[in-house]
């Protein structure tokens, strides 16, 4: 969800009041904490200068616990969608808990819990481009067809600057994957000339290139490990090029 500022700072007013505060719910990683639910709550908790929050890892606390945590969540309002389809997914696929059953926890019809935890796979451009409204539901499930990263992304970034609805998304998908059947053997032999043509780049600028194909044209992606590599490159190119 998206929360106003004028909110965020009401609901801070009254966690301060309060001091009941909600936990952070958390992936263990190497490098620390991986938050997987409470970044809008975070930001409030901030809001309220109280940064100081409890952390529970997902895979530690008791199924009951975390009901209740998710009700609390989703009560006040503070669970985003991206948040909803990651511990969806993780319910479904990790702890085995049917589609019925998180229906239930959630408050949703079981259709609409299949149909979010299929955006998991999303790309992360999708995904950001829904919990910031850009699309909708409906425009990034039709995006789910065309299977292939770049296909999706450039299909995202088409929907977002015609701004086509729902249906006009769908049909695009459509036009696509039939494209892509069309084409399917000559785009074969691109993506081998493309991982010919970076390889000879990368080799001439002492880095790694990569190419990424899109309907029309495609990226360069380059690689470097900070500022100074960045420079040598760009130097690399003026002198080429």
């Amino acid at each position: 969800m998206n929360m106003s500022v004028s909110n965020m700072l009401a609901y801070a007013e009254e966690v301060r009041k309060d001091d009941q505060r909600l936990p952070l719910v958390c992936f263990k990683t190497p490098s620390g904490p991986e938050v997987v639910l409470g970044e809008l709550y975070l930001r409030i908790l901030k809001l309220a200068s109280l940064e100081q929050a409890v952390v529970v890892y997902i895979d530690d606390i008791p199924m009951e616990i975390l009901h209740l945590i998710i009700l609390g969540y989703l009560e006040g309002g503070f669970m985003s969608l991206a948040e909803q389809v990651m511990l969806l997914h993780y319910l479904s696929k990790a702890k085995k808990i049917s589609h019925a059953q998180l229906a239930l926890r959630f408050k949703l019809s079981r259709t609409v819990v299949t149909n979010r935890i299929r955006l998991f796979v999303l790309p992360y451009e999708v995904m950001s481009g829904l919990v910031n409204n850009e699309v909708s539901e409906g425009h990034v499930r039709a995006l789910l067809s065309l299977k292939r990263d770049d296909l999706i992304v450039n299909a995202f970034e088409i929907i977002k600057r015609d701004s086509l609805s729902v249906r006009e998304a769908e049909e695009l998908v459509r036009r696509l994957l039939g494209r892509g059947k069309r084409f399917k053997q000559s785009a074969t032999k691109l993506t081998v000339e493309y991982d010919l043509i970076a390889k000879q780049v990368g080799d001439m600028l002492g880095t790694k290139a990569y190419i990424q194909p899109l309907l029309r044209g495609g990226r360069l992606i380059l690689s470097f490990k900070s500022k100074e590599d960045l420079k040598e490159i760009l130097e690399k190119i003026r002198i080429v090029f």
